[in-house]
Formats: C-alpha cells, structure tokens, sequence
C-alpha cells in the first residue's frame, strides 16, 4: 500500500508531460453562488464521513485525498461566446457558469474537450465545488460480482453511481473484485477473492489501492485456518485530530458452539510497512452479518450486538472499546420484555446515520420506525419516523430496507438491497412512495459526496 497505489486510487498519476504554464495576468473567473446542498445530512453505509466538500486534512489523510489544485486563473474575455464576428452577442461569464452548473457531471466531462478555456473553468476547484453543491450527494450501489441477478446486467461492476434523479451516471468495473463491504468517506471497500484481500475503491476514477493480507503478528491462528475460514467485517473512518484514515476489521470464527471475534485494525497512511494490528476482542459478540449492522460516525464505529439492546462502539483514535450505547428497544419494552428477547425481534433492527444523527431501523416488512439518538449522555432516543406500508411484493424476494439520506424537501430515499434491489423515496406528508431505480442484485448502498468532476 504504497504511495504510488495511494496516487492511483486517487487519480494523482499522470504521464510525466510537463503541464501548460498559466499566464501570471489571468483574472479570477466569478461563479455564482450555488443554492444550499439539496439533503438534510449524512446517510446510511456512508454516515462514515461528515459533510460536503473537502475538510483540512493532516498529512496522513492528504496522502488518501490528494491536495486540491490551486485555482486555474481564466481570462473572462476567452469565457465570451460566439465570436462577434459571427452576427451574435458574446455571453457573459456568469450567464455561461449558470448555464454549466445545471449540466450533469457526465455531460460536463465531454465538454471539457471543447477548448481549453471550458476545460480550464470545467476543472477549476471552485466550480467544482458549486457543481457539487447545486446537485447535492450521489448514490453509490455495491455489488457482489459472484452473485447477480441475470435480468440486470451488472456482471464486472463493482459498483454504481446514481445521481438523485435514479440515473446512473457511472459504472465502475473491478477486475477480479468480489463483494462490497462498505462505502464510507467517498470511498469503497471490496473483498476481492475468497476473503482473502481486501482493496479500497476510489468510485470517480476506479482507482484501486489493496489493504494488507494474512492476520495480525498478535493473533494466534490455529494451524490450517485462513482467512477464508472467517466471517469478515471492515468499516473505515477518519480520525479527526490527526487526519488519519483506519480501518476497523472484525473476524468471525462462525463457531456457534465457541465463538471468536478477532479484532483488528491497519492506518491507511500510504507506507509500504501498513501492517494489521491485532486489537482486543469486542466485549461481546456482535452482529457482522451486513453492511446495516454498523455505522461510523465522529471517528466511532457503532456495531449492533447479539445481546438485545446493545450497541457496541469501537474509538478509532484510542483504538479500543468504549461501554456500550443502549437502544431504543426499552422504549418499546413493556411486561412482555421476555418475549422480545426470546423471539428474536432485536434481529428487526439495523442502523444508519441521517440529518448528523446516530438512527436505529425496526423494520419488518410492512412499516419501518426510525429512533434518532438526540442525546448520547442520556441515552435518550425518540422514534421521528413511522412508515408504514413500506414492504415490497412478493417477487422481489428476501430484502432489507433502510433509509439513505434526507432530502431538503423532507422526503426520503429508501434502499433495497438484495437480489432485486430498489431504490424509492418516501413523502412522509403525503405518505407516498415513488420508485426511483431497479438496481439487481445490491448488497450495500452509501453516499458518494464529492464530485466526478475530480477525475
């Protein structure tokens, strides 16, 4: 996981030719400002990593992220067109960037061949940014390539990205590239084989940089296990006083009789020495059946237990783990606790972030009750949403739903994942549902926050 993968997965490599020179007289180019980002907060597998646009990071992270480059100063004379010679008025610079803002990124992309000036504004970081702003976040679908429903044909995709209108505006190929794990911080987590190598995936220009293989030197193995052996978790977070990016990564012996969950931890620092590091044991058994067990959130990954009500939480500065959080489910306790426990309703429940908040999904197949954290000393949780009638037919077979992100208008996006995954959002005024995208066989979904213009 050297600098040189570091650059790849970021889209930093380039040929070696020697870059135009820009004229020290060039005028700043105005852009208009751009209306407020079009959601509410954070979202689903994604609530991994704050909000909208680039925040300052510390060397380590900036060796993930890559430095913006510095603004592309564009005289606005060359911004005028048509020529006048032809007949016709030259455009103004601000009605020209209106014009452009309001055009997809795929679009924006092709235009960039059309002169150096458009390439110059269309690359500028600061156009960029009013781009992102004016189109709000995109939606990244994870697939497993093993597995995939034949009436879509999304065989070589890792993943997609969607825009908020349900149209994919990417794919994104991987080569050998097996099952999506997460999608947090912009980027993608894949296991690629048979639980044996792990990658990270940079969605916007399909940069690959692969994580460390074998286990931990502290972890004692039994002799004839591998990784394949194990039931995998990853989740990945930014550490926010150090700028370091880390991923978590939990393994699960899938031994009913005596279960071990080993814990481990590598920086992603762009040194060719990155290593696994063994970490203590979770206090509890937890849940790591898929990516909606699980969130990141303020440099904390929270983990659904198998004890009801739990909530276990792992600190990625201290790299160790904190008492655990209780849940909403004593809210919905009443003499009948016992039957809670023994039927298995803990089970109904998943986990999410929305609106910068820590969400906890009961689910069953007909209504769906999101319980917002408002108070972490407290442990005081309040159910805002109640959505019923939120099951599929019959046809669409095993599924698990939750939300992604919360729209400024209120409505919100709902996921699908399964074999006949679904994209739709919900009007809680109206208490409408409105299908946005079939996307076959999806196993995660998260938030892409930057913009495709990057690459």
């Amino acid at each position: 996981m050297g600098a040189q993968a570091l650059a790849v997965l970021h889209g930093r490599a380039h040929s070696g030719r020697r870059r135009r020179p820009v004229s020290p007289n060039h005028t700043k180019t105005p852009y208009p400002p751009g209306p407020p980002p079009r959601e509410r907060g954070g979202g689903g597998g994604a609530g991994a990593g704050g909000g909208r646009g680039r925040s300052r990071l510390g060397c380590r992270g900036a060796c993930l992220y890559g430095h913006l480059p510095a603004p592309v100063m564009v005289p606005a004379s060359k911004l005028s067109l048509p020529d006048a010679r032809d007949g016709a008025l030259p455009l103004p610079v601000d009605a020209l960037c209106e014009i452009l803002l309001r055009l997809p990124a795929k679009e924006l992309c092709r235009l960039r061949t059309v002169c150096r000036p458009w390439r110059a504004l269309l690359s500028d970081p600061h156009f960029i940014a009013a781009h992102a702003a004016r189109h709000g976040p995109l939606i990244v679908l994870g697939y497993d390539s093993a597995r995939y429903n034949p009436a879509y044909r999304n065989e070589g995709i890792i993943c997609d990205i969607m825009d908020l209108s349900g149209h994919i505006v990417k794919h994104v190929h991987g080569e050998l590239i097996g099952r999506v794990m997460s999608v947090q911080l912009n980027l993608v987590c894949a296991m690629r084989g048979f639980k044996e190598r792990y990658v990270l995936i940079n969605p916007a220009t399909g940069g690959v940089c692969a994580l460390p293989e074998g286990f931990a030197e502290e972890h004692v193995v039994p002799k004839g296990r591998h990784l394949g052996c194990y039931k995998a978790f990853t989740a990945f977070g930014k550490v926010a006083s150090t700028g370091e990016i880390k991923v978590l990564r939990l393994l699960d012996n899938s031994d009913d009789r005596h279960p071990v969950q080993l814990c481990e931890i590598v920086t992603v620092d762009g040194s060719n020495h990155a290593r696994w590091r063994g970490k203590k044991a979770p206090p509890e058994i937890l849940r790591l059946e898929d990516p909606w067990t699980s969130v990141v959130m303020d440099g904390t990954v929270y983990i659904l237990s198998y004890e009801p009500d739990h909530i276990a939480s792992f600190d990625l500065l201290t790299e160790d783990w904190r008492q655990p959080l209780r849940g909403p489910l004593s809210y919905l306790w009443d003499d009948n606790a016992e039957v809670w426990k023994n039927n298995g309703h803990w089970f109904e429940f998943s986990m999410v972030t929305l609106s910068g908040c820590l969400v906890v999904v009961h689910a069953e197949r007909a209504y769906m009750d999101l319980w917002f954290l408002i108070d972490f000393e407290k442990g005081l949780w309040v159910k805002q949403y109640s959505i019923q009638n939120c099951g599929l037919p019959a046809g669409y077979g095993r599924y698990t739903a939750c939300p992604l992100l919360v729209l400024e208008d209120g409505r919100i996006i709902l996921t699908y994942t399964g074999y006949k995954g679904l994209i739709r959002t919900y009007n809680p005024r109206t208490k409408t549902f409105t299908d946005m995208a079939e996307v076959g066989y999806c196993v995660s979904a998260g938030l892409y926050n930057g913009s495709l213009l990057n690459h």
